[in-house]
């Protein structure tokens, strides 16, 4: 027990004197009980504010004569360690805030809270008091998930592991290589059940590492390279089927020989996008590899296997944000009165009608649609108003859930292409798997793509059977990544508060006391 002998109030800074009541005190070496004092001194320490002003407590910390002639020690100071630890300068309350603001916020963001809270406190301290915890790793989880995190994208990532029945983060690794993640789950023999990402050096360490364990390949990663493939065709087709659309104007240009001046020139002058999938083709078909034409070009190895099936490069996707093509009647139909009205007048026009694009995206439709200066209106093109990306989104769902337009849309993209129909229907059967935990029905759909002749889709059937009893039980078994992908999403948000002071260690340490804080709170 303590007891406060005196009491000050100086500039926002309440002091108070503080005191042991006790009589005698306990050697800390060899436990014996002693009431003869020899002396005392005071320690400075900071407490929690109380009533908007910082308090600092000046405790008298007196020494005593211990008594047992065979202790080594001779004097003592009398310990308060469910108060006051030793060498310290904060209350055991007070360190156990700021470890939580610390591990909240950070250092920096900690700091300016501490200081609206009247707390003195540098970010410095708050980092050192998360470098003082020890981290216990659980070790009574069964199952658990397995994911990449990236220390800085494309160059070093680390691996995060989280028991998927408390939702914490049980551990971080500082790579994702087999060896690294074998050697963690060697040392938890207890573990059933690995849910993880299907990187191959996963699969490895997991299966060294815990044979007998359970895998189960991440749903949502299955999804997306379903989506991936989707949207591999799409590319490859899209020509193709804008060539289709415009069958008919393309036929009566050629009849009548006409051509604009736009146009002609695009032929002398190809645009630069044009010119760059020239160049890939023709380094492609010198034998040189993707990683090479990357290189030389400058560009991504996804642009480069993009570009080699392509004959026109892909739609950009700045102008589906726009809704000019809801007013392309009008304008056709304006240009058509007045074959002389300026692009300036048009666009005040439409704007005013609600347009909500800008002036360049609406000269290049407008140069699209074949508008001359002077002269006649040449047949309207018909507008496609989608990208790949935003088709593969619509194929993958079903019919119910798609809106009136976007049925239309689909339903006439898989009437011009079977190949895209075929697609779409196995992809819907796919997703049936995955929603009615069918995982049986996996070989025989995998056999219904070998017999298809879409390439794409046969690349990823490939990928699965790589893969294929993590996919299966995927497909049949409850358990999913998808909560390691929220506690990576929480570990990017602590890693970007830490201003660049976020070593592996110290972000190790800071990802898994703030999930044990936040599971024990």
């Amino acid at each position: 027990m303590f007891e406060v002998t005196a009491c000050q109030c100086l500039d926002g800074q309440v002091i108070l004197s503080v005191q042991s009541r006790s009589k005698s005190c306990p050697c800390p070496t060899c436990g014996s009980n002693s009431g003869k004092l020899h002396s005392y001194y005071y320690r400075n320490i900071k407490d929690l504010p109380v009533f908007n002003n910082k308090v600092s407590l000046r405790l008298k910390a007196r020494k005593w004569y211990c008594h047992n002639t065979k202790c080594n020690r001779k004097i003592f100071t009398e310990r308060f360690e469910h108060n006051f630890k030793r060498y310290k300068r904060f209350s055991d309350r007070l360190r156990e805030k700021l470890l939580n603001v610390a591990l909240l916020l950070g250092g920096n963001a900690g700091e300016k809270l501490c200081h609206t809270l009247n707390i003195s406190a540098s970010s410095s301290t708050l980092i050192r008091l998360i470098h003082a915890q020890q981290v216990a790793v659980p070790s009574t989880a069964t199952a658990v998930g397995i994911d990449d995190w990236a220390f800085k994208k494309g160059i070093n990532y680390g691996t995060a592991i989280v028991d998927l029945d408390e939702h914490r983060v049980m551990d971080l690794l500082p790579d994702r290589e087999a060896q690294t993640v074998q050697q963690w789950l060697t040392n938890m023999p207890e573990i059933t059940i690995v849910a993880r990402d299907r990187f191959s050096p996963y699969a490895l360490g997991v299966t060294n590492g815990s044979p007998d364990a359970l895998q189960v390949a991440d749903r949502w990663h299955l999804l997306k390279n379903m989506g991936d493939a989707l949207l591999k065709l799409l590319e490859r087709k899209r020509q193709q089927i804008i060539a289709l659309q415009h069958k008919e104007v393309i036929e009566h240009r050629e009849n009548a020989h006409q051509q604009t001046p736009d146009q002609a020139q695009q032929v002398e002058n190809p645009s630069p996008r044009h010119q760059l999938l020239q160049r890939v083709k023709e380094m492609y078909a010198a034998g040189k590899g993707t990683k090479t034409i990357a290189r030389t070009l400058q560009i991504s190895r996804n642009t480069v296997k993009k570009y080699i099936h392509l004959h026109e490069p892909p739609q950009k996707k700045g102008i589906k944000t726009t809704n000019l093509f809801g007013f392309s009647e009008y304008l056709h139909n304006r240009i058509k009165q007045d074959a002389d009205v300026t692009n300036v007048q048009l666009l005040g026009e439409i704007r005013s009608m609600g347009y909500n694009g800008g002036k360049s995206i609406l000269n290049n439709y407008l140069k699209k649609q074949g508008k001359q200066r002077k002269g006649s209106i040449l047949m309207k093109l018909p507008t496609v108003n989608w990208t790949a990306a935003k088709l593969k989104v619509l194929l993958c769902k079903k019919d119910e859930m798609l809106k009136d337009k976007d049925r239309r849309l689909v339903n006439d993209i898989c009437e011009k292409s079977a190949e895209i129909q075929q697609a779409r229907l196995l992809a819907g059967k796919f997703r049936d798997m995955m929603d009615g935990k069918q995982g049986q029905l996996l070989s025989r759909w995998i056999a219904e793509v070998e017999q298809s002749c879409i390439a794409e889709m046969k690349g990823f059937a490939k990928g699965l059977l790589s893969d294929y009893q993590a996919v299966v039980n995927a497909l049949t078994l409850p358990w999913s990544n998808g909560q390691v992908e929220g506690q990576i999403n929480k570990l990017k948000t602590i890693k970007r508060q830490m201003y660049g002071r976020a070593g592996f260690e110290l972000l190790r340490k800071r990802v898994i006391l703030h999930s044990a804080y936040y599971h024990q709170n």
